[in-house]
């Protein structure tokens, strides 16, 4: 998981996120919730473009968590709750252990 990804769940930020290809193979499942500009893009140069109805989605999406104050907060607690059972160094702990006395 990517350390901006983990930095907005800890100090509980909404997260505006393009779905990058770990994230959907190991992340999505958890069950986080945030704002989703999609797995698709086009290069344009050196600039990378996303699908404008995306954006606009995207951007209402964002405005009403930002604005809704129980939204907002519901959001980023679910999110924090989720980060802790999922990606903290207790979880780490659990998976290695598993891992080595597994063999």
């Amino acid at each position: 998981m990517g350390n901006q990804l983990l930095e907005a769940i800890i100090v509980k930020r909404p997260v505006i996120l393009f779905e990058y290809e770990i994230f959907l193979s190991d992340i999505k499942s958890s069950g986080l919730e945030y704002v989703n500009l999609g797995n698709k893009y086009n290069r344009n140069g050196s600039f990378i473009e996303i699908n404008e109805s995306v954006l606009e989605k995207a951007s209402e999406k964002s405005i009403e968590i930002l604005f809704d104050r129980e939204k907002y907060y519901n959001i980023v607690n679910k999110n924090f709750e989720i980060g802790k059972k999922e990606f903290s160094f207790e979880t780490l702990k659990r998976i290695i252990k598993e891992i080595i006395f597994s063999s």
